[in-house]
């Protein structure tokens, strides 16, 4: 198996960061699934310090984001807000997904991480359980979208889960995550180095984009 030189990195999102946002959240279809905010909501919420933005790229294109709601909050429970990818079905989201939750869980005391997720949204909530969300229920009229309220399934993942996947991936000799991220695009994925951003406590993660 060569490596193709490809990279992946998962970092927190800066101000610098919004215009790629924007331009993902506003991808075709997406108002229906994702949701859209303004500039200034965007710029507010990202120096709120309730909400913590992370941004995937490959070889330094952007291609998704996640948003953290409640980051660190007091009651040590936060949702994701927010996800979305520039080429969903390439994996990018899941890597995006699995480093955010570590970035949860290593950085605050958070106990309990959830997310709501329209009940027909197949592609998402298989993802969301590949790394590691559990189904909880459907919480009706959840969300307000295009002028209607819509159910929501709601998933979470809790510190002893995600302490349980950890130590999976420790005991795995080679640290693969195929098994989290099916041959899609990509055929797999592997962490080569941990950087730390320059002016931030979060990580930089890197995965190599592996070749058969």
């Amino acid at each position: 198996m060569g490596a193709t030189g490809q990279r992946l990195d998962v970092s927190r999102a800066v101000a610098a960061d919004l215009a790629s946002i924007m331009a993902a959240e506003r991808m075709d279809g997406y108002d229906q699934l994702v949701g859209r905010w303004s500039e200034e909501y965007h710029r507010s919420a990202m120096h709120d310090r309730r909400h913590a933005y992370f941004i995937v790229r490959l070889d330094g294109k952007p291609k998704g984001f996640a948003i953290v709601r409640d980051w660190n909050s007091p009651g040590r429970v936060c949702s994701v807000k927010r996800i979305a990818v520039t080429e969903p079905g390439c994996g990018y989201g899941r890597v995006l997904l699995s480093e955010t939750l570590r970035a949860i869980f290593e950085e605050t005391s958070g106990y309990r991480v959830w997310l709501g997720v329209f009940p027909d949204n197949d592609r998402a909530r298989r993802a969301y359980e590949a790394v590691g969300f559990q189904r909880e229920g459907l919480a009706r009229g959840n969300a307000f979208f295009g002028g209607l309220h819509r159910d929501e399934l709601i998933m979470s993942i809790l510190r002893p889960d995600w302490l349980r996947i950890r130590r999976y991936l420790s005991a795995s000799s080679a640290l693969q995550l195929n098994h989290l991220v099916p041959p899609l695009c990509w055929p797999s994925f592997r962490r080569t180095d941990h950087l730390r951003q320059a002016g931030s406590s979060c990580l930089c993660i890197r995965w190599a984009v592996a070749a058969r």
